[in-house]
C-alpha cells in the first residue's frame, strides 16, 4: 500500500518528533487491530475484559510485583494509547512544542526529554501511590500513554526559549512560558480527579524537561551518554554502503570558522548569549551569523 509506503520514507527521512509521533500512531493502529479482532470474537459485552488483559501486558503496572516480572512495560507504557483522542492531543502538543525544541535546542534534544520525562513522570506516579496513598480516588490498574514525555518536551522547550511566541486562535500570539504554566496549574487542579496517576505523571515529566534544559543552560548535557549510545545502535542497524571519503579543500566559512575556534567555555558562552536573546526577543531576532551558529552548535 501507497500509505505504508509512504509511512516508510518519512519515519527514514524524517526528524526525531515525526518519528516518535509515527512510532505512537502505528502502535495505536496496531491496538486497534486487536481490539477489532476481540470485538469480532466476543461481542460487545465480552471483549471488555481480554482488551483489559491485553492492554495490561504492555501499560506499567502500580502492582510492584507485576512491574518487576514486566520490567519493559517501563518503556512500552508510553508508545502505548488505547483511546483516540488521547493519541491525538498527544501528537499534536509532541508536534508543536517538539519542533520549537528541535530547532533551537538541536534534533537531539527530542528523545532524551521524552525517554527521560516519560520514566521521570512514571516514577514520580509510582512512588506517590505508595507514598502518598490519600492523594488517590480508587486503584488504578496500570498507567499508559506519551503524556508524560509530552510534558517534558514541553518544559524544554518553555525553558529554552521562554519567550517564544505561539499564535493561537481567540488569544493571538501568547508566549510557551504562560503556555506551559496554563499546563502544569491545570495537572495540579485536577489531581483531585480521577486520572491521579496521569497527572501526576505529567508533573514528573515536566519537572525533568525543565531540570534538563536548566543543567544545559549551565553546560551539563544530561544526556550525553544517552545520545553517543542512541548513534551506535543507529550505526549498528545502518546497513548501508558508505561512500568512499574524497578529500577536497575550500576556504573555510568564516562564521564557523571563528566559533570553531573559540574553547569549549566560550562556544558554551556564545550559545547561551544567543538563547537568551531568543528567550527577549524570539527566534526572528537573530542575525544570519547567529542562526548559523546555532545550527552548528545543535549538530555537534
Amino acid at each position: 500500500m501507497s500509505i505504508i509506503k509512504d509511512a516508510k520514507i518519512s519515519f527514514r527521512s524524517g526528524n526525531t518528533v515525526m518519528q516518535l509521533i509515527i512510532i505512537n500512531v502505528f502502535v495505536f493502529l496496531c491496538v486497534l487491530a486487536v481490539r477489532l479482532g476481540l470485538l469480532i470474537s466476543f461481542g460487545q459485552e465480552g471483549y471488555h475484559k481480554p482488551f483489559d488483559e491485553f492492554v495490561g501486558w504492555f501499560a506499567m503496572p502500580y502492582d510492584w510485583y507485576q512491574l518487576v516480572i514486566h520490567p519493559y512495560t517501563l518503556i512500552t507504557h508510553f508508545f502505548l494509547h488505547a483511546d483516540p483522542f488521547h493519541l491525538l492531543f498527544n501528537m499534536l502538543a509532541m508536534y508543536w512544542f517538539g519542533i520549537i525544541l528541535s530547532d533551537l535546542g538541536g534534533p537531539r534534544r527530542v528523545l532524551p526529554a521524552y525517554v527521560f520525562g516519560a520514566l521521570t513522570g512514571a516514577a514520580f506516579s509510582f512512588a506517590s501511590y505508595y507514598l502518598l496513598p490519600n492523594l488517590w480516588l480508587g486503584k488504578p490498574d496500570y498507567m499508559l500513554g506519551a503524556s508524560a514525555g509530552v510534558m517534558a518536551i514541553l518544559l524544554a522547550a518553555a525553558t529554552l526559549a521562554p519567550d517564544y511566541k505561539l499564535h493561537l486562535i481567540f488569544f493571538g500570539a501568547v508566549s510557551i512560558k504562560y503556555i506551559a504554566l496554563v499546563y502544569v496549574v491545570l495537572d495540579l487542579f485536577f489531581l483531585s480527579g480521577s486520572n491521579t496517576g496521569g497527572h501526576l505523571a505529567h508533573i514528573g515529566g515536566a519537572l525533568f524537561g525543565w531540570f534538563y534544559i536548566f543543567q544545559l543552560k549551565r553546560g551539563f548535557d544530561m544526556s550525553a551518554g544517552f545520545s553517543k549510545a542512541v548513534e551506535r545502535v543507529k550505526d549498528f542497524f545502518d546497513n548501508k554502503p558508505r561512500p568512499k571519503v574524497r578529500v577536497t579543500y575550500r576556504r573555510p566559512n568564516g562564521t564557523h570558522a571563528d566559533f570553531n575556534a573559540l574553547s569549549s567555555a566560550e562556544r558554551q558562552r556564545r550559545i547561551d548569549e544567543i538563547l537568551d536573546k531568543i528567550s527577549k526577543s524570539g527566534y526572528d531576532s537573530l542575525s544570519k551569523e547567529e542562526k548559523e551558529i546555532l545550527f552548528k552548535a545543535s549538530k555537534d
